[in-house]
């Protein structure tokens, strides 16, 4: 399940570099938007990529949408597709259904699938406040759209008032598919539901083929028949462990696949049978993984040290070891999806939508983790803050590049390093934050200075 953290004002301001490692994966930024304020107020938190086209759903504050200033009037849904890996984007806002009650209404798109070029759903909850002298009531109105001409256009298929929201959806098909948080069945496209469990509630449904799924709650279940029939597999953590907004699954294929707890990642390779801890750590909340084939693919997590940071961390070789890859990314990422041609798509609040590319898969990863001298790593950068000229000093001698960049990770120059002194001159760039990749044989390091 892709997390979703539903807030109605965001503001965000955040700095981001990046750097390369040894397996030459490079981390672009992707601007769907065309203001830049209208960024500050969205999030892009689900997506989906088909025939080449990317979908990155979420929300963004309505006030700024309709033009208007302030945060208070409630979140407008926002799909943006893209047909060229994210160098240009087209906005769709699918604006919320007004409520008949009084209160705050926010639509926001929770989850989305297409089924093949044309045909789409989005899944949006309109939430309600109401308030009342003893305690506020939430309700929420959960809204199904239904695009068949590739995005341009959205249609409200079937809304479903209730007082807690749907959690996810999948479609086999143009008109075949279930609905959670209960196991919800349709047959004609979403117009109609009849419910097969009404007992259990689960937070993620997924299919790798047209017969073999997997259903997440407190319980993971897989059927081999086309969900004809489901069994009861193992957790990899206890039942009463069970976070609805910390546990996900992805499988790359039938029976190869991960469990993400909030400090760990699981692995299976016998359909959930068993499972085996192949990362864990106290300091960091993972958020989700994408995986291209049984070997490589990425994780996004939240950095727990009370910086507010998101990381990136990519494996090459099915998750035996990770490489952070990102520096500084000072807003909350959601979630992750692999296209083709070794590209992936990574998307935040903040209107955050970050491209990797991967590169090779040398068998380097923990070149990174494990320099080769820790004296190479002790790099010192002066007067800091500075007025435009910075000194740079290692402490052994090395040969190497220094990239320097500015809060949007656009790269602004690349110097030489050949010995241990080095400098550069930003004297005629604004003042403000940046950072500092230096990269050789021996030596990872991204440093932030600031320009008075």
């Amino acid at each position: 399940m892709r997390k979703i953290i539903t807030l109605s004002i965001l503001l965000f301001c955040f700095s981001i570099s990046f750097a390369q490692t040894s397996t030459n994966t490079t981390v672009t930024w992707l601007n769907p938007t065309k203001d830049t304020a209208k960024n500050m107020y969205a999030a892009f938190t689900v997506g989906c990529y088909i025939n080449g086209k990317i979908y990155a759903g979420g929300f963004q504050g309505k006030d700024v949408y309709e033009g208007k200033s302030g945060t208070t009037g409630g979140d407008t849904g926002v799909v943006a597709i893209s047909y060229d890996k994210g160098k240009t984007w087209e906005e769709q806002f699918i604006l919320d259904q007004k409520s008949s009650v009084e209160g705050a209404n926010n639509n926001v798109l929770v989850d989305i699938q297409f089924t093949d070029s044309l045909t789409g759903y989005v899944l949006g909850q309109n939430i309600t406040i109401m308030e009342r002298p003893a305690v506020n009531v939430e309700t929420t109105t959960n809204n199904l759209f239904k695009t068949t001409d590739g995005g341009k256009t959205w249609k409200l298929v079937n809304n479903f008032f209730q007082r807690e929201p749907f959690r996810s959806f999948y479609f086999k098909n143009n008109t075949e598919g279930y609905l959670l948080d209960n196991i919800n069945y349709t047959n004609d496209g979403g117009i109609t539901w009849q419910s097969e469990d009404s007992t259990s509630v689960f937070e993620q449904i997924l299919f790798t083929d047209s017969n073999n799924g997997y259903l997440l709650g407190n319980k993971i279940y897989r059927t081999t028949d086309a969900g004809t029939s489901w069994q009861q597999k193992t957790m990899p953590i206890p039942a009463n462990d069970w976070d609805a907004e910390a546990n996900t699954l992805f499988f790359v294929n039938n029976n190869t696949g991960f469990f993400i707890d909030d400090t760990a990642i699981y692995k299976t390779n016998n359909g959930a049978t068993s499972w085996k801890m192949m990362y864990s750590s106290s300091k960091i909340s993972f958020q989700n993984v994408a995986f291209q084939d049984s070997l490589n693919g990425f994780a996004i997590a939240i950095d727990q040290n009370g910086n507010s940071t998101s990381i990136i961390l990519e494996t090459s070789d099915g998750g035996n070891n990770w490489t952070n890859i990102s520096y500084g990314i000072q807003t909350s990422l959601t979630f992750i999806m692999y296209t083709d041609s070794n590209f992936y798509v990574v998307g935040g609040y903040g209107g955050t939508l970050l491209g990797i590319t991967k590169g090779n898969n040398a068998s380097a990863t923990t070149a990174v983790v494990t320099p080769v001298s820790n004296a190479a790593n002790t790099v010192t950068i002066y007067p800091n803050p500075g007025r435009g000229i910075f000194n740079v000093r290692v402490a052994e001698n090395i040969e190497g590049t220094m990239s320097i960049y500015n809060t949007f990770g656009q790269e602004l120059k690349t110097v030489a390093i050949n010995g241990q002194e080095s400098a550069f001159d930003l004297s005629n760039n604004p003042s403000g934050v940046y950072y500092v990749t230096i990269s050789s044989a021996t030596v990872k390091n991204t440093h932030k200075i600031i320009v008075e």
